[in-house]
């Protein structure tokens, strides 16, 4: 009987911070080339700790039983490269 609805097995919102660092280049006059770093951290659990069973409990779900207690905490990460061009119009 596994539990295929997990919403409420997670948080409705998270805190957190971004960071992003990058530099354009001129190419010709209006014309740019941009690169960006992006890098975003959540500093709180995007899991819900009420709940009695996680999807990540696998055959525990199944079975009846409750999530495992003392999971360590999910904390979103990402980072990522942003290469464009700008055009601007004056």
């Amino acid at each position: 009987n596994i539990i295929s609805n997990q919403k409420s097995a997670y948080e409705d919102l998270n805190i957190g911070a971004v960071a992003v660092a990058g530099v354009g280049i001129k190419l010709a006059e209006n014309f740019y080339l941009d690169a960006l770093l992006r890098y975003d951290y959540d500093f709180t659990n995007a899991e819900n700790t009420n709940m009695n069973a996680h999807i990540n409990d696998g055959p525990v779900i199944a079975n009846g039983g409750t999530g495992s207690p003392s999971r360590a905490n999910t904390l979103n990460s990402t980072a990522g490269l942003t290469i464009g061009v700008r055009y601007l119009l004056k």
